[in-house]
Order: C-alpha cells, then structure tokens, then sequence
C-alpha cells in the first residue's frame, strides 16, 4: 500500500501563527526574543512614519541560506529545539518554530536581509503574505532569496554601524496592519522595559526609535519593579567542595494586611 504524505494547507498554518501571536505587542516581543536567541548584543526597532514602514535590526549571529530553507522556510521546526544554549551560553527563548508568523500579524510585506559575515555577501528574503491562500499548499509558496541591501535612517544607520559589524538580521515591513502613533510606541515601549531583566541590560540593549529619537533616547531601560507580581524570588547558586550554595530571597505581595502585616505573618 502507497503511503501518503501529510500536508498543510498554506491558511491553515497562517491561521496556527495568528492564533498564538494574536496581539502586536506578542509580535513584537517574538521577534525580540529572536534577536536574543541569535546572540545579538542589540535590538533596534524604528518606526518610519513617512514611508509607515517598521524596521527591526540585530547584530545577531545572522543565518545562512541553509538554514533559512530548513528552519526558517520549514513551519513548526525549529533548530532551538536539539541546539537550547548559545554560542555565548544563552539559555534560547523559544523552540516552536511558528516566530515567524509574528510577521504576518504586524505587517502584510516583509524583507528579510540577513548575513553570517561569513562573506561579503548577504541574504535578502522576502514575503506577500497574501500568497498563503486557502488553495494553495504550503510546500508550493516559494519565497526569493537574493543578495541586496536596505537602509534607514542616520540615526538607525549610526548605531547599527557602531554595534553590527558584518553579521545580523534586517527587517523591513511594509503595509502595517495597525496605525502607528505616538501613543502606541510609547505603549510599546513601557512593555518592552519589563521584557528584559536589569541583571541582562549589560549584555543585551533594546531600542525604539520614531523619526525624532535619538540613539540616547531611544534606549529602552529595565523597568520590572514598576510592575505588580504576587511573589518575585531571586537566588544565586554557588559551588564549592562538590556541593552547592543557593542563597535566595523572596518577595511577597499577595495581600496586604497593612499595619496588621507583622502579627499575622507572625501567626
């Protein structure tokens, strides 16, 4: 008996990627997290309200064409998945292999340029979102890939020259799907100060430039303790003589009891 091959209609595994990357800001965050997983020291996102185009740069580790064709191109798998520590011994965020799809719920048009610094040469990927049609089949939308280059603002071109060097990933993403405003980056960026722990903001910056930012204006500081939590814990694991240290403290603040706080803790 012949077997048949499974295969995924190309709406179908749109509809997977809009059902957990609902909202803009999980999309946006998605794409962040890449940016760390790639070992990026730094995440640029701007907005350009004359062209109402999104940017999103890292000087990640970049990816080659190989690994655009069999993870990137391929839904649902993910290299994170064998390979969860980086190169600088990160702990990767995500292995669902659908981040991609966060693309899809910020914008219709995407290019994608990417590069290893391997060579000179740099890779550019582009998408029409609109191609994943209900009668057409996954394994039949073909993306180009090409060598190219994009450009941005000199403010964005000043950091990115500074901190890329010749590795990393470029995106530019056209026809946004929401109206962008002051109010919505600013939003934006009060939800992005809580993605990043203080202890991470040495060895991992993320900015949020309009067309007025400054690179000094733009960079988006650790804000975690302005927001509420039941409990928060933190611990430091030490080693020594072939046994372990853990040293920890925990924050509380489920209820409050006000000037009765001490007796009934006591209790």
């Amino acid at each position: 008996m012949a077997k048949i091959p499974f295969n995924v209609d190309a709406y179908t595994a749109r509809l997977i990627g809009r059902e957990n990357v609902s909202k803009l800001d999980g999309a946006i965050i998605e794409l962040i997290k890449n940016t760390y997983d790639a070992d990026a020291s730094i995440c640029i996102l701007y907005y350009d309200n004359v062209t109402d185009s999104l940017y999103l740069a890292d000087n990640g580790v970049g990816m080659t064409y190989d690994i655009i064709k069999r993870h990137w191109m391929t839904i649902g798998r993910s290299s994170k998945k064998d390979t969860y520590v980086t190169d600088s011994g990160r702990i990767q965020t995500g292995a669902k292999g659908i981040g991609r799809f966060a693309l899809d719920r910020i914008a219709d048009r995407c290019t994608m340029l990417t590069g290893t610094g391997e060579s000179e040469k740099k890779i550019i990927w582009t998408v029409d979102w609109a191609e994943f049609r209900g009668d057409m089949n996954i394994t039949n939308v073909n993306e180009d890939i090409d060598n190219s280059d994009l450009s941005l603002n000199r403010e964005v071109i000043k950091l990115i020259r500074r901190q890329r060097g010749k590795h990393g990933t470029i995106f530019k993403m056209a026809s946004l799907r929401e109206q962008w405003n002051e109010d919505l980056i600013k939003n934006l960026r009060e939800n992005l100060s809580s993605l990043i722990p203080y202890e991470l903001s040495d060895i991992f910056k993320i900015y949020c430039f309009d067309n007025e930012s400054t690179v000094k204006s733009a960079e988006v500081f650790s804000n975690i303790d302005s927001f509420a939590y039941d409990y928060k814990i933190e611990f430091n694991v030490g080693s020594k003589d072939n046994s372990y240290d853990i040293v920890y403290k925990i924050w509380r603040d489920e209820f409050s009891f006000g000037a009765e706080d001490d007796s009934i803790i006591e209790e």
